[in-house]
């Protein structure tokens, strides 16, 4: 299996661009510097009427969309469908109208025919659709029968917007990011909220683990996105919106008003959070002459008199992350971020408390993005005899090379604190001598939208040479995706241990997805679960032995973590010996 990469916060945060591959919009659909329609409504505030059946259309689009099939296989341009629909249905002012206006436009689509392929979601599934909003909701029997006989005779296969991709998690095509809609109107927003809460609802294998229930998310942001006249309010919304699906896979690409807001200076050092409390842990490579005013291990109370924990309160709802520590890791690299040239800091050195004015700098040069000036070794030998790999800084031929340079050493330390090439199947099989289970997966019945079904057990195979010594695996919070799922493999190996801190708990390949505006953005497209059933997502891989940061090993400027693993594996091997002898 294999994983795409998860960016930086910040190169994340700047990101502008839409993603562009089949992204093709229909044919006849307006094209990405157009908006869908030209027509805008007054701005008005919903009444409850309304909330109530925005709602509804919500689901009845979002249900046409990926069961009907005239809609599955793009007869009909279905964004342009819903905009020029809006106004009208919006004025409706009973339910019965709005129930006889759905009717007609079900009809309109043209008849369905008998499924004959068409099968009942199995007992054995992991997710079933969720179709309670068709028996919840006050639909007459006309309504809830067209819907109901969708549902068993629904279009079977790959759609015109959605296929299943090689690696079998969900690929959205012929979606449309129109232009960059500036002040929004109250058409797109809509459209954005429907496209983003359907995509989830059909495809996602985590929607159940949400902190929200993901069913009452629909009905709570119609008010908000609708009534959004100002750009960052709306773009604010937005990025509530991903940040409630709760998964470290859903960056917030595009919003260019959002991430603007932030500012565009930088401090000169890295923070980062250390059980709650905000530390000075890195001053980046950089050519600033002066000398800096925080030093290494300072901790931050205040930044402009208001608490680092009413800043952090406010950033959370608004950071896309699968896990607390994971959104605090988020935080840290932008808390310090500003338009302004300097900020007040309130922070604490050796138990004393004090005030600095702190500078910030562009980007560049802050250094932040600074590259070593020699290139990293991916992998050598260190004390007593302990082979180090870094397999993000390897080539994808290096593999035998790394194998004859280990094959003598006492035991391997594999850091997988960023994001590594992917050496599952070649490393993990070098450690084992027979096969063993890795990972259970979960993918998405196209043929039943909603239903998440059990995909396969994923193996490591043996090959012809083996490695019998121990292995140290080295995580923290910022191993995401294939780090995580590297780190599971590896674990699955008899001999191994892991150590660090707690993964950021985002795994399977990511599903992108585009929004109007154009925004970008992902999911987990995939579950991944180990063996035995025990669920990663939002929760993380667990080290063994957990191994936190210090302020005097911050001061010091020590690998903790390394540290660690080389005295537990030196150890081992002294256990070896004493055991041989």
């Amino acid at each position: 299996m294999k994983l795409a990469p998860i960016f930086s916060a910040i190169a994340l945060s700047l990101a502008t661009t839409s993603i562009s591959a089949n992204t093709t919009p229909t044919t006849g659909a307006p094209t990405n510097t157009q908006t869908a329609s030209q027509s805008k409504q007054q701005l008005a505030p919903l009444t409850d009427l309304q909330k109530q059946n925005l709602e509804l259309l919500g689901r009845v689009w979002g249900f046409l969309k990926y069961h009907h099939p005239a809609v599955a296989t793009g007869k009909y341009d279905w964004d342009k469908e819903l905009i020029e629909r809006l106004p009208s249905y919006l004025a409706l002012n009973s339910i019965d109208a709005r129930n006889q206006f759905l009717v007609k436009w079900i009809d309109e689509l043209g008849p369905v025919e008998l499924c004959k392929t068409c099968k009942p979601t199995s007992e054995n599934a992991v997710l079933k659709p969720d179709h309670r909003w068709i028996y919840q909701t006050e639909l007459p029997t006309s309504l809830r029968s067209r819907i109901q006989f969708i549902y068993k005779n629904r279009h079977q296969g790959d759609q015109h917007y959605i296929v299943k991709s090689s690696a079998e998690h969900p690929k959205f095509t012929n979606e449309n990011g129109y232009k960059a809609l500036g002040n929004p109107d109250q058409n797109h927003p809509l459209l954005t909220l429907f496209r983003f809460w359907n995509m989830i609802e059909y495809f996602s294998p985590h929607k159940d683990v949400t902190d929200k229930e993901w069913s009452r998310v629909l009905g709570e942001y119609i008010p908000k996105v609708f009534e959004s006249t100002v750009p960052l309010d709306y773009q604010t919304h937005i990025a509530n919106l991903i940040s409630d699906l709760d998964d470290g896979h859903a960056f917030m690409g595009g919003m260019v008003v959002f991430h603007r807001s932030k500012g565009v200076n930088f401090p000169r050092f890295k923070t980062e959070f250390l059980d709650e409390r905000l530390i000075v842990t890195k001053f980046y490579d950089n050519d600033i002459d002066t000398p800096p005013v925080l030093a290494l291990g300072d901790e931050i109370h205040a930044i402009n008199d208001v608490a680092i924990h009413d800043i952090v309160s406010k950033q959370l709802s608004i950071t896309s992350s699968s896990t607390k520590h994971g959104k605090m890791a988020w935080i840290a690299d932008e808390i310090l971020r500003s338009d302004d040239q300097q900020l007040k800091i309130t922070y604490s050195r050796g138990g004393k408390s004090d005030n600095k004015i702190v500078p910030l700098y562009d980007m560049q040069t802050s250094g932040m993005f600074s590259q070593p000036k020699t290139q990293p070794v991916g992998y050598k030998i260190i004390s007593d005899n302990i082979g180090y790999l870094d397999p993000s800084k390897i080539q994808g031929d290096d593999m035998p090379a790394i194998k004859a340079a280990f094959n003598e050493t006492n035991s391997i330390v594999v850091d997988l604190r960023n994001y590594p090439r992917f050496i599952v199947h070649e490393l993990g099989g070098w450690l084992i001598k027979e096969k063993t289970p890795v990972a259970k997966l979960t993918t998405f019945n196209i043929d039943n939208p909603g239903e998440i079904v059990n995909l396969t057990m994923d193996y490591i195979e043996p090959r012809n040479e083996h490695y019998d010594n121990p292995i140290a695996v080295l995580v923290n919070e910022n191993s995401k995706s294939l780090p995580e799922y590297t780190a599971l493999a590896l674990r699955a190996t008899p001999k191994a241990t892991v150590f660090g801190r707690t993964t950021e708990g985002s795994d399977g390949n990511m599903s992108h997805i585009l929004l109007p505006g154009p925004i970008n953005t992902a999911f987990s497209g995939i579950g991944v679960f180990y063996p035995d059933g025990k669920p990663t997502q939002r929760i993380g891989i667990i080290p063994d032995i957990r191994v936190g940061r210090t302020i005097e090993g911050i001061k010091a400027g020590k690998d903790e973590v390394l540290d660690a693993a080389i005295k537990f594996l030196t150890d081992k091997h002294k256990e070896k010996i004493a055991t041989a002898n």
